[in-house]
């Protein structure tokens, strides 16, 4: 697919693009496109030219400002393109939704790889195959391509419409093996030091569930700073996270069983021993009702008081309040501990952070300029784009000495007194992770100079034994609209109002009760048909892997 190509003196090309009216008809244009010596393809036309962009998530705050953000600057420079970036207010699925019928989609857009609008703007051919447009716009693009992502994300029909942030490619992992750099994941336990000391726990002791339980009870009634301290703290609502994708791998829940098949965690018996040591600790008053109806936010907020002495969450999301705790008392350091095992002291894993990516770039027949926008694509993943959109400006906010990047002095002295300020002339504004690459940056980054970066990577580095190859079980649900979709959204939204009364049951008999009551309610409901679909993408995945089994207990076993 990669082709070479020689390009000598200025040819002149006049490429058919489309514009949208008011009505959404397409009125056809012409668009000059110069291809200029042998630079990269985003040097070929530099005319200004302004693309939307259209970031699927309410929460996204970056605003393109040229005029004040010299990351925005040099990227206007480098390209020629200026963005209109958008963000759904709302109901992000209704915006969504509501472009796609009117045909109003921007130049790019950046979702989730799950969403099911992705398969559907593909199969309702309303994407431009991004291997079409690089080979007729970009084709030096395919250099830098990694071949594992292109394959994992080619669709049926044999193009490729989705290309991905945070992908973690093989290819990649080799070429950076000196630097030390491996999967990553944001599950994780996280203690507060300075409590521990002075009630003489330690870290091994979170790796058992009797050494936990006696760790927190020691913590029962602590105070600081005039706050109550709660012994331990889960995500928002308490259950989700640690009873879906954080516990279920610190103890082990088998997800493949001998043959090879798909299992379904809920149902295994190791998973009504994750319940009941949650339920455990609710009895025994170690966790709060508050748990139960915080939101990411208020938990922020906690941490950042000083209220919570054991983080078990997706601590990534948390690091600002780890960040100005430690800043307001640097001996508030938080740290990591256990994770806390089943009884069978089984190897713990945890999800990683996404090997197949966060969000997929997709360049809709809609855009008015394919052209600049997969050649905005390939410098953001070119070096020059991956150490703009991560490290800034040289000379600026980093140094490049001997091959590595330092941070400027300047830099660090100008988030000290102005850290505002800093972030939104020198930051990235709020996020310009669009083409994001883990590795090439994970390999390149210098030592954290800020404390919530070195808090973000502890995280990450201490994640590293413990990180589970979870590529097989991407995207392997029920196709939206078929009933086995509506069967595992009906389960799903049971099983999660199923699960604080197990954990806020009055014992462990009553916890299986339950349990056992809540599998056979979503075996009524038909959950054996979405095994079955998960099942068959399940194996495909291997296959394209190459993999006989994913899950490493059987890997172990029985070999590859």
């Amino acid at each position: 697919m990669k082709k070479l190509i020689a390009l000598a003196t200025i040819a002149l090309l006049l490429i058919p693009v489309f514009t949208v009216t008011a009505g959404g008809a397409k009125e056809k244009q012409t668009a000059a496109v110069v291809r200029e010596g042998t630079g990269p393809s985003w040097t070929w036309d530099t005319e200004p030219v302004t693309l939307g962009l259209y970031m699927h998530e309410g929460w996204y705050t970056k605003r393109w400002n040229p005029e004040v953000n010299i990351r925005d600057k040099a990227l206007l420079d480098a390209t020629g393109v200026n963005l209109d970036i958008s963000m759904p207010t709302g109901d992000a699925q209704e915006r969504l939704n509501t472009m796609i019928a009117g045909r109003s989609l921007p130049d790019i857009v950046i979702l989730g790889w799950w969403f099911d609008q992705v398969r559907q703007m593909q199969e309702a051919g309303m994407l431009y195959p991004l291997n079409e447009l690089i080979d007729e716009y970009a084709p030096d693009f395919w250099d830098i391509i990694p071949q594992s992502m292109v394959d994992w994300y080619t669709a049926p029909d044999g193009n490729w419409y989705q290309f991905p942030n945070f992908f973690w490619a093989g290819e990649d992992l080799e070429r950076y093996a000196e630097y030390g750099v491996g999967f990553q994941s944001n599950a994780g336990m996280f203690a507060r030091k300075d409590i521990m000391d002075a009630l003489g726990i330690t870290p091994d002791d979170f790796k058992t569930q009797d050494g936990m339980v006696n760790a927190l009870r020691k913590v029962r009634g602590y105070q600081y700073d005039g706050h109550p301290v709660h012994p331990v703290y889960f995500g928002p609502g308490a259950v989700g996270e640690f009873l879906g994708w954080i516990g279920t791998g610190f103890f082990a829940v088998p997800r493949e069983d001998a043959d090879g098949n798909l299992l379904d965690m809920r149902v295994q018996p190791k998973y009504l021993e994750l319940v009941q040591f949650m339920n455990r600790i609710y009895r025994e008053g170690l966790m709060s009702d508050e748990n139960f109806v915080d939101t990411r936010q208020q938990i922020t907020e906690r941490m950042a008081r000083g209220e919570i002495f054991l983080a078990v969450m997706n601590t990534a999301d948390y690091t600002s309040g780890m960040r100005d705790v430690v800043t307001a008392d640097p001996d508030a350091q938080y740290v990591w501990v256990g994770p806390v095992r089943a009884r069978d002291n089984a190897h713990p894993w945890v999800n990683s952070s996404g090997l197949a990516g966060w969000q997929v770039n997709v360049i809709p027949r809609t855009s008015t300029r394919p052209d600049r926008a997969i050649r905005l694509l390939h410098y953001l993943y070119s070096e020059e784009g991956q150490l703009l959109t991560n490290f800034g400006v040289e000379g600026v906010t980093y140094d490049m000495v001997n091959g590595e990047i330092r941070t400027t002095d300047y830099y660090i002295e100008q988030g000290r007194a102005d850290p505002q300020g800093t972030s939104q002339k020198y930051g990235d504004g709020g996020g310009m992770w669009w083409a994001h690459n883990p590795v090439f940056v994970r390999a390149l980054q210098p030592p954290a100079a800020q404390i919530g970066e070195q808090l973000r990577n502890a995280i990450w580095d201490a994640s590293g034994p413990y990180v589970l190859n979870d590529l097989a079980w991407n995207n392997i649900g029920p196709d939206g609209g078929t009933d086995e979709a509506a069967i595992a959204a009906e389960a799903a939204t049971y099983w999660t109002a199923q699960l604080p009364q197990m954990v806020m049951a009055s014992s462990p008999a009553e916890v299986e009760a339950i349990w056992r009551d809540s599998v056979a309610h979503i075996r009524r409901l038909g959950i054996e048909r979405v095994w079955e679909v998960e099942n068959q993408k399940f194996q495909r995945n291997k296959e394209r892997l190459g993999l006989r089994y994913a899950w490493p207990p059987n890997q172990e076993r029985f070999g590859r």
